[in-house]
């Protein structure tokens, strides 16, 4: 189960046959990781003689070649180990003699694309080091000036930006913007959080600036390899590449927000965490779907657990709050969607007298703890089909290995939940609008584009119908 370790140890993989690199590597990587004095040089040169060691919460496997990293790396499911690195000579000896380690490197990418590779020397030459680049190997360093400054860039330190919120469109929010072709909403959502991204309160030196960073869920994309695992998980070839498929659906929703955003939207790959800082989140608004690659093979967040990544990178960043935008306004005791059937044409419930009566004695929570969505005795979870049945799907609303994770968060406190189309929820009677399930009531001139961006608003200052807090 993934959750964050302070004390989980990173793998590295070492390919350095000569013993040129690898002494000092412990005593660069110290000064980040570890505590009290650094190991001494005459220590770490001793170390290339085992397989693997361990020093300042860094282990250390020591490989000759590149095809012992290729096994090393495809018998793991990713993300397992945090950087690759390969001490330069070795690698340019290697392809003078025609081994074809570049289409090597390129499989240790496909199997893990995002985890970085490294190469440390001097003896590179710059049309190999293209070809290295176009394989997969993004960082170099000639000298350990430059070696340290590429490790302090991959392995991050966690920060904390002010004003920060994270906001996550989830799945469902997607999938209401497929099927109910008519709205706008997803547009709507993107144009409200440029709105608040821009506003600007107090003097130019002293004024609050309302930072955000967007996620997302897997949503359409994530329905084709969820099918296909289902019908083919005997195969361990689609096993492993289910993983691979969903971090690309994320990355697809994400390459589609883009644009609704504009011009204040920054697509950053999960290996450009250097760029998020104060300054660049007060200009733009970062869309990412991952968190650092070295946090996910340290805590083990499964590429896949699009909300485990969302919690882990507003925990990095050091945010307390979690907007959620999902197709549900809130908390219930089952899943308020439970009898609901759209209606393609119009994009409304087919009955709303069957949706109704499925939501008898049904209930809305304010605030929820971590504890009672785990528990499984006040909430069912269970998830609706297109049909308005239960579907036998699990973690509605919040995956649990989220939850897990976020009960060990030092700086994440709430999940806020916002519906991404409350009009959906309401139904006209006696010349008002009335909430299918809790019966309250909106006059008909109520404006939803507003009422949305009201709604999103306030979450950001933690109000909402329903929020999961970590402890009430």
């Amino acid at each position: 189960m993934a959750r964050p370790n302070p004390d989980a140890k990173l793998r590295i993989l070492v390919c350095d046959p000569g013993n040129k690199i690898l002494p000092d590597l412990p005593i660069i990587l110290h000064s980040r990781f570890g505590k009290g004095e650094p190991p001494s040089i005459l220590r770490t040169r001793v170390m290339h003689g085992f397989e693997r060691f361990e020093m300042s919460g860094v282990e250390y496997i020591i490989v000759n070649d590149v095809d012992d990293v290729v096994k090393e790396v495809k018998q793991r499911l990713a993300p397992y180990y945090s950087l690759v690195i390969y001490e330069s000579g070795y690698y340019e000896s290697e392809h003078k003699k025609g081994e074809g380690v570049i289409g090597k490197i390129a499989d240790i990418s496909k199997h893990d694309f995002f985890m970085p590779q490294m190469i440390i020397g001097a003896s590179l030459k710059m049309g190999l080091a293209a070809q290295c680049a176009r394989a997969g190997v993004l960082y170099f360093a000639e000298d350990y000036k430059e070696v340290r400054a590429q490790l302090n860039n991959i392995f991050q330190k966690p920060r904390k930006i002010p004003n920060l919120t994270v906001v996550k469109i989830g799945g469902s929010a997607f999938d209401f913007d497929r099927q109910v072709k008519s709205k706008l909403n997803l547009e709507h959502v993107c144009e409200t959080l440029v709105k608040i991204h821009q506003d600007r309160e107090g003097s130019r030196k002293k004024r609050r600036v309302n930072r955000i960073i967007l996620t997302v869920g897997a949503g359409q994309y994530g329905d084709i390899p969820k099918d296909w695992l289902q019908k083919y998980g005997h195969n361990e070839k689609v096993r492993v590449q289910y993983p691979k498929s969903m971090a690309q659906a994320l990355q697809a929703n994400l390459e589609n927000l883009k644009p609704l955003v504009g011009d204040l939207a920054a697509l950053l790959k999960t290996g450009a965490f250097y760029y998020l800082t104060k300054n660049s989140a007060s200009r733009r608004i970062p869309l990412i779907g991952t968190a650092p690659h070295y946090i996910m093979a340290k805590d083990g967040i499964p590429l896949q657990d699009s909300d485990t990544h969302t919690i882990a990178l507003a925990e990095f960043c050091g945010t307390e709050r979690v907007v959620l935008i999902k197709r549900t306004d809130g908390i219930y005791d089952f899943d308020p969607y439970r009898g609901f059937r759209l209606e393609p044409s119009t994009g409304r419930c087919a009955s709303y007298g069957d949706w109704k009566f499925a939501q008898e004695g049904n209930n809305r929570y304010e605030v929820v703890s971590i504890d009672e969505m785990l528990s499984g005795e006040t909430f069912s979870r269970e998830g609706t089909g297109i049909d308005g049945k239960a579907d036998g799907s699990t973690g509605h609303l919040m995956e649990d290995s989220a939850l897990e994770y976020m009960k060990r968060c030092q700086r994440v406190r709430e999940i806020v939940v916002v519906h991404i189309a409350p009009e959906e929820m309401y139904y006209e009677r006696d010349g008002r609008y009335r909430h299918v399930v809790t019966g309250e009531t909106l006059p008909l001139d109520t404006d939803w584009n507003l009422f949305l961006e009201q709604r999103i608003r306030d979450a950001f200052q933690g109000k909402a119908y329903s929020k999961i807090v970590k402890e009430k």
